[in-house]
């Protein structure tokens, strides 16, 4: 059983427990889970998410996007930071959006059912124009990743089977010191667990707060120099 917990500040101790807002147009706290965004991730953390994003200036990765509900706060976050940190930047997304067995494939068009979801979603709260999805799996768009270094945050919500396979192949794409936050950290998912604890233990993440089942860290060292595990 990881002990980590025990040592992350709480959520009420949290500087994401009280939001700054540049542009009330994108109140995050107007974010609701209804049948359209399909999530049961609890709201703190994706105003976690929010709060993590608006402080920084790079394009941000959501391994794990479903319909989009957390995706929009980290959108958000981006459109409340100052104009000159919002230039060229971007919410990526990756996802088969495949969905579950009751949302798979619309007959009529061929489709994923999820995209679509995904899409209304996100033009719903006028964020699509900062929206940047890849429909693959996180494998398939790591081999076709074609933008850099770029990121300032990773957040990672796929096969939760895979954490840290994840977690290597896109922490190039991280700039040095950038946040990695990993979702389903508790007993539901001991390979996140697992995954999470021996990034710890070799010193490559600093845990900075756990919001729920959410587990934010900084990357301590430069991703290329990173020890092999």
């Amino acid at each position: 059983m990881s002990t980590i917990p025990a040592i992350l500040p709480d959520i009420s101790k949290s500087s994401c427990a009280s939001q700054t807002i540049s542009d009330p147009h994108f109140d995050p706290r107007t974010i609701e889970a209804t049948d359209r965004l399909l999530s049961l991730s609890h709201r703190e953390e994706g105003l976690a998410l929010y709060e993590y994003v608006r402080r920084t200036s790079g394009s941000v990765l959501e391994i794990g996007t479903y319909c989009g509900y957390l995706a929009l706060f980290l959108a958000y976050g981006m459109k409340n930071r100052e104009w000159f940190r919002r230039q060229g930047t971007e919410v990526f997304t990756i996802d088969t959006h495949m969905g579950h067995d009751d949302l798979r494939i619309r007959r009529d068009r061929g489709q994923p059912a999820t995209f679509g979801r995904f899409v209304e979603n996100c033009k719903q709260h006028n964020v699509w124009d900062i929206v940047h999805p890849i429909i693959d799996d996180a494998d398939g768009a790591h081999a076709l990743w074609r933008w850099g270094r770029c990121l300032d945050l990773l957040f990672i919500d796929g096969d939760h089977a895979h954490a840290k396979r994840d977690f290597r192949n896109y922490i190039p794409f991280l700039k040095p010191e950038g946040f990695v936050c990993f979702h389903n950290y508790f007993w539901e998912c001991p390979q996140v667990i697992a995954d999470v604890d021996e990034l710890v233990a070799a010193g490559t993440i600093e845990p900075l707060e756990r919001i729920h089942t959410m587990f934010i860290a900084r990357v301590n060292h430069d991703p290329f120099r990173l020890p092999r595990l």
